[in-house]
């Protein structure tokens, strides 16, 4: 009787207990049930190049699905959408790999893969040449994948992706320089080119020099890097460089100096010719052509003139008199050396002797000395210089110059004006 009664007691307040637990929202605990499987599939897209031309170009498109679910995802497809003029080809790659079926419709293409079991990738991923129409620099075309299952999958969130095609050009910038600035008629410049490329980078850069009227071209072909080629237009009759630049010039870089050399003749003192270079992208179109040129100017100054006499002197006094004659064959080479030389000027001037031994050089305004050398295997030497009337003496002072075979004699420093002349005549003593 006793134990009944504690019982009771037990099983009517267990009772009360758990109804007080319902009346606060609390129940007792059931046997815990596993989640359902589900797939979870994931897009990731990419592209290569990003960026095409302003004109349009053929890129790519690479779509990977990874299912990080737990559950198998049945009937993978993915939904391609694109703006207008978006096109589809195969760019050097297969549009449909294999495992994928695609369609490609409008406005959107739709390709079909199977099935992905958990912590399964598309394999191979789906990868597309896409045509991107022309547009305006820094234009953006935005084409999206968004992949789909007919299983129940844990979010929705990650089914998506997309890639922005960017439209560049280059921007390409020329910059030139004459040297030297000054010439006399006669003399000869070279013109310093340099592109450079500011925008989106390139294959095809071309430089246009045409010859200004007066002058001559006298470059064949260009520097390294550079092909070039002197043609004249037979509608306009103007003779211009062509130069093709082989290296390309990627964002930022510049490109190797372009020398272009051009004689004076048909000019004269005062003439102040102008070259002009024009650059240009020969393989993409480029919207900004308004910095494609420069312009260099040279001024064309009056020379003054060196000239003179090589004379042979048989009796060795420095004198020359009757008899002694001029002679050609009596020096083995003269030169003309610039003292004081301004950025592109020669520092040697090549003298030719005349048969009766006179010889004239025009010079841009300067200083200078004349060289001359004598071979003494035949027993020539200079005569002593200095020694007389100068309409009859030498006018040279042999040099020493230890580490040479041949004997030089040189003139003072001479300060040549426009418009003036110096003569310098050169003794020789034959025997």
């Amino acid at each position: 009787m006793h134990r009944r009664t504690i019982n009771n007691r037990w099983a009517r307040a267990a009772a009360a207990t758990l109804a007080a637990l319902v009346a606060v929202g609390v129940t007792p605990a059931t046997p815990a049930t596993a989640a359902p499987k589900r797939a979870d599939l994931r897009v990731t897209v990419t592209a290569e190049p990003t960026e095409v031309p302003v004109e349009g170009g053929w890129t790519t498109m690479t779509v990977e699905v990874r299912n990080v679910g737990t559950g198998t995802a049945n009937d993978v497809s993915l939904t391609i959408s694109r703006p207008a003029g978006v096109l589809p080809g195969s760019g050097g790659e297969n549009p449909s790999p294999p495992g994928w079926n695609c369609t490609y419709g409008e406005p959107v293409w739709t390709c079909s893969y199977g099935s992905l079991a958990a912590g399964e990738v598309t394999a191979p991923s789906l990868r597309l040449g896409v045509y991107v129409p022309p547009g305006g620099t820094d234009e953006s075309v935005v084409v999206g994948a968004v992949a789909t299952t007919t299983s129940k999958e844990e979010v929705l969130t990650n089914n998506s992706g997309s890639v922005t095609y960017r439209h560049v050009a280059p921007d390409l910038t020329v910059s030139m320089v004459a040297k030297p600035t000054s010439v006399i008629v006669g003399g000869q410049v070279t013109y310093w080119i340099e592109a450079h490329n500011s925008g989106a980078a390139t294959d095809g850069v071309h430089v246009e020099l045409p010859v200004p009227a007066g002058m001559r071209g006298v470059t064949g072909n260009g520097p390294y890097g550079w092909d070039c080629s002197l043609g004249t237009d037979t509608v306009t009759g103007v003779t211009s460089y062509g130069c093709a630049y082989s290296l390309g010039l990627a964002t930022g870089a510049t490109s190797e100096p372009l020398t272009i050399t051009m004689a004076v003749e048909q000019l004269a003192p005062g003439d102040a010719p102008v070259a002009t270079a024009t650059v240009k992208s020969s393989s993409t179109t480029e919207e900004n052509t308004a910095n494609n040129e420069a312009s260099a100017t040279v001024t064309v100054v009056e020379p003054g003139i060196l000239r003179g006499l090589v004379w042979t002197d048989h009796d060795r006094d420095g004198i020359r008199e009757a008899g002694e004659t001029g002679a050609d064959w009596a020096v083995e080479g003269m030169t003309v050396l610039r003292q004081d030389p301004a950025d592109g000027d020669p520092l040697e001037h090549p003298v030719t002797v005349s048969p009766d031994g006179t010889w004239q050089l025009p010079v841009k305004p300067g200083r200078y000395v004349v060289q001359a050398a004598v071979d003494p295997y035949y027993t020539r030497s200079f005569s002593p210089p200095n020694v007389g009337d100068d309409a009859t003496d030498s006018d040279v002072v042999p040099l020493t110059d230890p580490g040479s075979y041949y004997l030089f004699a040189g003139s003072v420093v001479i300060d040549v004006a426009a418009g003036t002349e110096t003569v310098v005549d050169v003794g020789v003593v034959t025997s």
